[in-house]
């Protein structure tokens, strides 16, 4: 296996939690860079000596592996700032973390390296300082050069991680899959606290309320499948219940009754799945269509 020494571009929530994990996974971070240097110094003195770079070029010469990971707009900048650098040499690796980017916005390296890849952690951070511990036993989404590959699976090893390789054509579908997952899910969330806060419950009354139905509901999905895992009032049929969902937020919170209407469609289609249709199913349709029953 190649001695790998790593460089990271961009010192934020997963910069920063990917430098801490390699530290912890006994990985070499010999180096950072980040245009906020008091970021990259705060990184720095979690991992010990690790040099703090004032600009790409400064990237020293025996650094094997670069990791961008920077926000997706400011990717193709960082690239043309590396190809301008001449840090590179014939076996570097140059990997950018974007979930919604093809490797092919590394293009521009392809005179220096042919070693180009997307890698791509299936994880949300906070910016917690525990965010580092996340990167530990998770999928990795992969599409470059096929030699990247197999470095690129050594280094996972460490983290106990595993790999998917995505087609280049479908990275804006597979991030969209993720951010449903996850940010989506955060604005579901959002409703049902805020719900429950115009009951008189607070925001933490509320999480707590809500946390362990959440979880045991994540749990029925990995167990059983979205259509197996699907429980409540549609899935029973209860017309009245769904009438009186619409009725309360009519009057207390219309801005989501669009969204209501929409999942509920979407959950009908999930219990047709598992049931057969039923004159409830279409009842129900009816009135998440706005037309009186």
């Amino acid at each position: 296996m190649q001695h790998e020494k790593i460089a990271i571009i961009g010192v934020g929530r997963l910069g920063m939690s990917l430098a801490i994990a390699c530290r912890e996974a006994g990985l070499d971070v010999g180096a950072l860079y980040d245009i906020r240097t008091q970021a990259a110094k705060v990184c720095a003195g979690f991992l010990g000596e690790t040099i703090v770079c004032k600009t790409i070029s400064d990237i020293p010469g025996d650094i094997t592996l670069i990791f961008l990971t920077i926000p997706d707009d400011h990717v193709a900048q960082a690239v043309e700032e590396l190809r301008n650098a001449q840090v590179l040499r014939v076996e570097s690796l140059v990997v950018h973390t974007s979930g919604n980017l093809s490797s092919s916005v590394l293009d521009p390296l392809k005179k220096y390296t042919h070693f180009l890849a997307s890698l791509h952690p299936v994880q949300t951070f906070s910016g917690a300082s525990e965010d580092w511990k996340r990167l530990f036993g998770i999928t990795f989404s992969f599409d470059g050069h096929p030699e990247s590959l197999p470095r690129l699976k050594e280094l996972l090893k460490k983290l106990n991680g595993s790999l998917i390789e995505i087609e280049p054509q479908h990275k804006a579908l597979y991030h969209l899959a993720c951010a449903l997952a996850s940010n989506y899910l955060v604005g579901i969330e959002y409703m049902a606290i805020d719900i429950l806060q115009n009951i008189g419950l607070n925001q933490d009354q509320a999480i707590k309320l809500l946390q362990p139905l959440v979880k045991a509901t994540l749990e029925n999905i990995s167990h059983n499948g979205p259509v197996r895992a699907l429980t409540g009032p549609i899935s029973r049929g209860d017309v009245g219940t769904v009438c009186k969902h619409v009725q309360a937020m009519e009057m207390t919170h219309p801005e989501y009754l669009p969204i209501y209407r929409s999942l509920g469609k979407l959950l009908i289609e999930l219990t047709r799945k598992k049931n057969s249709g039923s004159n409830r199913l279409d009842k129900i349709e009816m009135i998440l269509n706005e037309i009186k029953v």
